[in-house]
């Protein structure tokens, strides 16, 4: 998972008891059953911009993964 937050770290994330709360976006990518690197330096990794770190798409990633579903 890549989460872009702003500049201003402290505008990132709001935590009380009540509630957590992220600001600006991210996204996930499954890297299970990717081949192996020779390159250990840097490595690209694309994250498709459907795959959101959202309500509803953690919801849906959590529901594939208990069907054991390929995520």
């Amino acid at each position: 998972m890549v989460v872009f937050v702003p500049h201003d770290v402290a505008l990132w994330v709001e935590h009380t008891e009540r509630e957590s709360m992220l600001r600006y976006c991210g996204y996930w990518t499954c890297l299970q059953g990717q081949p192996q690197r020779s390159n250990k330096a840097t490595v690209t990794v694309y994250l498709p911009r459907r795959n959101t770190f959202s309500v509803a798409g953690l919801t849906e990633l959590m529901a594939r993964i208990g069907r054991k579903e390929s995520l």
